[in-house]
């Protein structure tokens, strides 16, 4: 009975080994070729870069194919920047991509090494490989270094050394080393991985993209072959996990040279055997892995790094950080010829990343992995941007009012005008737009006529983040003291006027009420508090403006004047009200026709309003409208032309419900002149339009 079972356990065993052994696939043309070996496969991420050694020229070289989207393999194309320093008794060993795609690790027999087999590094460029780059003498010595495999931070490389006075069933022992980066970037001297990696006999170590999982080839008790696979977990900081036999890839021959894509899943891997008859063995292989030797789960973020602007790439840092701690876990650049990255964060932690260039933006993502039920990959663009906008919304301090101002942009440390002033867009509204390179640091000055200048400092040296930025300016006025005489105001004691003085060049409005007492006036400005003068009330105008200055009060002609602070700076201005009582006549200003015309112009309009608004006031009035004309033409012509002038004065207001029963219009041609008509600017006070008080009910 108990043979029987050992029986039955021994056919499950051989029929689960033809199983996997069956599921291997051997990758064939036009990888595999007949009447040649290729070996040492190194697989990028994603899987659509395949690099392996072959010898069908007769001496070995390194060879590229791509992943047709067929599914498909294209014809090998040589690394010649690689293959020149190949020649008849070179040797090439195993490689391996960096996870980015960027690097590619190698190990070659060259004239001008340190001795016997030496790691190299090529950095990609575009769709070829740079010139190959000696990895140095702190790596490489006189004896044996290769089967180099670079961590994801790309600060621990792995690879095989010399393990003198070893060799197993014709197979060349080596031992496993590992070599880190210090903090300036130098690799440290390497030291031997200790058991249970290393025992006597070790090959082709090949870290995989969680940084926890180690695939590493062996000859030792219990394999099937010249060299069989292993794998081990990084429990901490050099102690690692019993080594298991990999027998789903494991044979007679050499297994060796694994290679993993992202998901996990799928295994590249090469035999050491030039047995190619049928595909049964030798060449490059793919196998799926078993769950139980997945390496842990990861996160794979990749794209492409370029100019928001111009959409050129840009070759970008990409620092790692641990969410939790802020330290760094590594960091990575983008290719500078296209731009691409490839990030692999493994499960367990929380992750920040940092994406940045010099004279360009900052690009910040994260990512919470510290549980993740598969493995995962992410297509992710990212645009950095060299120049930011800055919109400055510039507006006077008292009114909110937008104001258009100078603008200047100087150098912060030289003070110098910079040749960023040409950059500046004037939008609507008072809003300018300054475009400014990252990486630089200014003073933006603003500078108004008659208001105080504005000035901060713009740093754009340090974490730039977003392009456009937006600042309010506020900007003081400059005022002035400007008086008014109110000695002879003529209102009686206990009534009010109001003052309205309307800024010209701007929507500004200061309305002042003054109440006359028995000894002077109480005087109320934009509903402050009130104080008292005597006979003089001080308004303060901006620097430069141009008032309107009105007074219209009850029982009294309006009074209007222009106070142009430009050229009356500092001035006075005698405020006299005369009361409204009949036969009192009103000169009526800036009453405009058209030439030869009774057609009013609009810029009457403003007057005639006032006039509206007087009457409205004092419904008991009654007016005459009175037209004079200069002595230019006949006396007929001037008094049917002042005739039909103040029936349009009349018309006027009485479009604006003023009733016509209590207006009167009235030419008068040239009959009544004020001035001699000897000069144009005595005729033009000739031509004139006059209120008459014809009754007062």
């Amino acid at each position: 009975m108990k043979r029987i079972i050992i029986i039955i356990i021994i056919t499950v065993i051989f029929f689960f080994n033809q199983i996997s052994f069956s599921q291997r696939i051997d990758i064939g043309e036009p990888i595999n070729e007949p009447n040649a070996i290729e070996s040492t496969p190194s697989i990028s991420l994603d899987g659509k870069t395949l690099i392996y050694v072959s010898d069908k020229t007769g001496i070995q070289q390194y060879y590229q194919s791509l992943l047709g989207k067929d599914g498909n393999w294209t014809a090998p194309t040589p690394i010649d920047s690689i293959n020149v320093l190949c020649k008849q008794g070179s040797r090439l060993g195993a490689s391996s991509l960096s996870f980015d795609g960027n690097t590619l690790y190698f190990c070659a027999v060259f004239d001008g090494g340190y001795g016997g087999m030496d790691i190299y590094i090529s950095k990609r460029k575009g769709k070829s490989w740079g010139a190959p780059i000696n990895i140095g003498n702190i790596i490489n010595t006189e004896a044996y270094e290769g089967t180099p495999s670079i961590s994801v931070n790309e600060k621990t490389l792995f690879f095989a050394g010399d393990n003198p006075g070893f060799k197993t069933k014709g197979f060349q022992c080596k031992k496993i080393f590992i070599s880190h980066k210090d903090t300036a970037g130098n690799w440290q001297k390497p030291i031997p991985l200790p058991v249970p990696v290393n025992l006597d006999c070790e090959q082709s170590p090949r870290i995989c993209f969680d940084d926890r999982t180690l695939f590493f080839s062996s000859v030792r008790e219990g394999g099937k072959g010249k060299a069989d696979m292993y794998m081990t977990k990084i429990l901490a900081k050099n102690i690692y996990s019993d080594a298991i036999p990999m027998d789903f890839t494991n044979t007679e021959q050499g297994d060796m040279y694994a290679s993993v894509l992202a998901s996990g899943e799928r295994l590249y891997y090469s035999v050491s055997s030039n047995e190619k008859s049928s595909g049964r063995f030798g060449g490059v292989f793919l196998v799926d892995i078993p769950k139980e030797f997945r390496p842990f789960h990861s996160l794979t973020v990749y794209g492409q790094i370029k100019d928001t602007i111009t959409g050129k790439p840009v070759k970008a840092d990409i620092i790692v950080y641990n969410a939790n701690t802020t330290l760094e876990e590594f960091r990575i650049s983008s290719n500078e010829v296209d731009g691409n990255y490839t990030l692999v964060l493994a499960e367990g932690k929380n992750y920040s990343v940092d994406i940045f260039a010099e004279g360009y933006s900052h690009k910040f993502l994260s990512y919470s992995l510290k549980k993740i039920e598969k493995n995962k990959t992410i297509n992710k663009n990212i645009g950095l941007f060299s120049m930011i906008n800055l919109e400055l919304n510039i507006y006077d301090s008292d009114l909110y009012e937008p104001l258009t101002a100078d603008i200047l942009v100087l150098d912060y440390e030289t003070g110098r005008k910079t040749k960023i002033q040409t950059d500046i867009d004037r939008m609507p509204s008072g809003r300018y737009n300054i475009s400014l390179p990252v990486g630089g640091k200014y003073k933006i000055k603003i500078t108004k006529d008659n208001y105080s200048s504005g000035a901060f400092d713009f740093d754009l040296s340090s974490t730039i983040q977003f392009d456009r930025f937006v600042k309010n300016i506020e900007l003081s006025p400059n005022r002035e003291d400007y008086k008014f005489d109110l000695a002879n105001l003529g209102i009686k004691v206990g009534e009010t006027i109001e003052i309205v003085s309307e800024n010209m060049y701007n929507n500004e409005k200061i309305i002042t009420k003054i109440t006359r007492t028995a000894d002077g006036y109480i005087i109320e400005e934009n509903g402050k508090d009130p104080y008292k003068v005597k006979n003089t009330y001080i308004a303060r105008y901006i620097k430069g403006s141009k008032y309107e200055v009105t007074v219209s009060p009850k029982g009294y002609f309006f009074y209007n004047t222009i106070i142009d602070l430009a050229e009356d700076s500092g001035g006075t201005t005698k405020i006299e009200l005369e009361a409204i009582i009949k036969d009192t006549k009103l000169t009526l200003k800036d009453i405009v026709f058209e030439s030869n015309s009774a057609e009013l112009n609009s810029s009457s309009f403003i007057e005639l309003n006032r006039l509206v608004k007087l009457l409205n006031e004092n419904t008991t009035v009654k007016i005459e409208i009175a037209a004079h004309t200069d002595n230019v033409g006949s006396d007929n012509y001037n008094l049917k032309l002042s005739n039909k002038r103040a029936e349009s004065v009349v018309n006027y207001l009485i479009e604006k419900n003023i009733s016509g029963s209590r207006l009167i219009d009235k030419g008068y041609g040239e009959k009544a002149p004020i001035a001699p008509n000897d000069t144009e600017e005595n005729r033009a006070l000739n031509r004139r339009v006059e209120l008459k008080v014809t009754e007062i009910n």
